[in-house]
């Protein structure tokens, strides 16, 4: 690929890219998009200024047999390029730490059940979405309406409104930056609620109130209080954004009713207590998200 820059990130043992590319398949994911090869496409929104990245994902090993992925972009600065890269390297997970890795590896020696569910989903970790920003949007996009409606819409915007990148020859478009809610545009499929609230999404993110490097400095109570300075992100979403869009490692997802019958059908627990609900958490500490998340991803594709 010509102008092209290639940053390689390292995995751990915990991390699949077949998996990763198998779960961008079956979720129709809005975060990348698979590619014939094997590969992945991720149109970026580059955290901070909000510019786009064309940017390819691939695996690759060196002759010792590591696996790594390679993070290509096409016509950016090295600078660009590394901040793109230190970017996938959080949405992939793959900036949790050896410790970590440890720490979860004595998790699932001591839960049983855990670990059955890992063992089904052996190397799907969590995936983030592209930007805070973008999280929030989301969370709004889904209040009150379907998975399906959202994803839709959302490409929709993306379609009509997002910034052009070229990955891999072909042309992406990211979905839109901030300053398009800002600009006066009607927004169908959306309730004029809504739209005051996309509209305080998006000076949120341009003042960099969202930034995820600047939330990820603080403790989850801080992170969720200063998220739910943003109109439309109540408890749940703080939480979902926390979890999925901060990257914090230690989210219980205490409204996300998916999540408690999950854990209910497979722990022999009733949903609706939640005092046995916490309980079970409780043993995933510091890496409740990473527990809430093999739940989630468990019951959605029938464990």
């Amino acid at each position: 690929m010509a102008n092209s820059l290639t940053h390689r990130l390292t995995t751990h043992g915990l991390f699949s890219w077949e998996r990763c590319v198998e779960l961008a398949r079956i979720r129709d994911s809005i975060t990348v998009q698979p590619l014939d090869d094997g590969s992945l496409a991720m149109p970026l929104l580059l955290e901070e200024t909000f510019a786009p990245v064309g940017v390819h994902l691939s695996w690759d090993e060196d002759e010792k047999g590591n696996g790594g992925v390679l993070v290509r972009c096409e016509d950016v600065d090295e600078d660009t390029a590394s901040r793109a890269a230190a970017q996938v390297e959080q949405i992939l997970y793959l900036d949790v730490t050896a410790e970590e890795v440890a720490t979860f590896e004595d998790i699932l020696a001591r839960d049983d059940v855990l670990a059955t569910v890992h063992a089904r989903r052996a190397g799907m970790l969590p995936v983030l979405f592209v930007t805070v920003y973008q999280t929030c949007v989301w969370s709004i996009f889904t209040a009150r309406s379907s998975m399906r409606q959202a994803r839709s819409l959302w490409r929709k915007y993306s379609e009509e409104h997002g910034l052009p990148v070229t990955i891999a020859g072909r042309t992406y478009r990211t979905f839109p930056p901030p300053a398009f809610f800002l600009e006066g545009h009607e927004l169908p499929g959306l309730r004029r609620q809504k739209w005051k609230y996309l509209e305080d999404v998006a000076r949120a993110a341009l003042s960099g109130h969202l930034n995820r490097n600047r939330l990820r400095e603080m403790e989850l109570e801080q992170i969720k209080k200063e998220l739910k300075k943003v109109k439309g992100i109540g408890p749940y979403f703080a939480d979902l954004v926390s979890a999925f869009g901060v990257g914090h490692r230690d989210v219980f997802l205490e409204h996300e009713t998916r999540i408690h019958e999950a854990m209910g059908a497979r722990y022999g627990v009733e949903p609706s207590d939640m005092h046995a609900i916490h309980q079970i958490s409780d043993g995933w500490r510091p890496l409740r998200t990473w527990g809430c998340y093999l739940m989630m991803i468990d019951a959605i594709l029938g464990g």
